[in-house]
């Protein structure tokens, strides 16, 4: 089973375990830009792995079924690396029907999984503003506070 963790705003994404993930100031940068379109958005969530069991590609297969049976068509792109070395898994989820274009990256962390959602209305803003995201991807980078990694 996995745990929902909180959802913030991409600068700065704290779980429970006060682990805290920083952007370096390029992808702080591009976010303001980014937010300044009301249409277009770009936030981060954790989702916590309840036990060692658990693997990014046990989450993936649910979510990959879950939109599709709500009618969305899901594409795989190329993985990003990071900026810690390790990659991004990014699946990109069209649903025409509501107006609603998304990439999600996937950062697999040994307790826990951490999603970079890009969110637009058009396909347009999803075109024009996708590098952006994936420069904010490739910019993630873990500092863990006051607990061994």
């Amino acid at each position: 089973m996995f745990a929902m963790g909180d959802s913030t705003s991409i600068g700065v994404g704290q779980s429970r375990s006060l682990v805290r993930y920083y952007l370096n100031s390029v992808s702080s940068n591009i976010v303001s830009k980014i937010q300044s379109n009301t249409a277009v958005f770009v936030y981060s969530n954790i989702i916590f792995k309840d036990d060692s069991e658990q693997t990014i590609e046990n989450f993936l297969t649910g979510e990959i079924t879950t939109t599709k049976e709500r009618g969305e068509r899901v594409f795989s792109k190329m993985d990003l690396p990071t900026k810690m070395g390790n990659h991004a898994v990014v699946k990109q989820f069209l649903d025409e029907k509501h107006h609603q274009y998304f990439a999600i990256a996937y950062i697999d962390e040994p307790r826990h999984i951490v999603m970079i959602t890009f969110s637009t209305q058009t396909t347009s803003q999803f075109q024009t503003y996708y590098s952006n995201f994936e420069k904010i991807v490739k910019s993630y980078e873990k500092s863990v506070i006051g607990m061994e990694q």
